[in-house]
């Protein structure tokens, strides 16, 4: 997926996530530095139509600059999560 950019981006990838799984983001961490905020924590839920299921890592970073801000996953479990989403 790559790095979020804007509301637009953000709501197409909310759009798609919520297409294909059901899935809750349970927060471990959370920092502020400068105008970075990071999350990480773990994706927790189902694919929507299967019986499969899925707890990974997860980290957030956004950026957050006037006049717009950008959100950016870089976790190791990306590709097997992308993958449903690239359709």
């Amino acid at each position: 997926m790559g790095a979020i950019e804007a509301l637009e981006g953000l709501f197409s990838f909310l759009l798609k996530l919520i297409d294909h799984v059901e899935s809750h983001v349970v927060t471990e961490n959370l920092f502020a530095a400068g105008d970075h905020v990071v999350l990480t924590g773990r994706t927790q839920g189902r694919v929507v139509g299967s019986d499969a299921t899925f707890d990974m890592p997860i980290v957030h970073l956004w950026t957050l600059r006037e006049p717009r801000s950008s959100l950016s996953s870089p976790t190791s479990t990306r590709p097997r999560c992308s993958t449903p989403l690239s359709r």
